[in-house]
């Protein structure tokens, strides 16, 4: 299934309603003959009733089949997936 994944800007905090995350880097990595997206991020809780907290993350949007083939209405880049 191919998908639209929307690249986010690095190092850019989002606000959230426990605390903020952030990505900080886009990897791009040969597999299996292909390359698959990692997105490398950190998350900070520190605006819960629960606690505080953080944590560092790598997201995997999957291989790529268009790399930034697009822009959407909010001047993002969008490949597929």
């Amino acid at each position: 299934m191919i998908r639209e994944y929307i690249h986010e800007k690095m190092n850019q905090e989002i606000e959230t309603i426990s605390g903020h995350y952030m990505f900080y880097k886009e990897v791009r990595l040969p597999f299996n003959n292909r390359e698959i997206l990692c997105v490398v991020g950190c998350a900070v809780i520190d605006n819960s009733c629960c606690g505080v907290g953080g944590c560092g993350y790598v997201l995997v949007p999957g291989y790529i089949v268009s790399w930034e083939s697009k822009i959407d209405d909010r001047g993002r880049y969008v490949s597929e997936v």
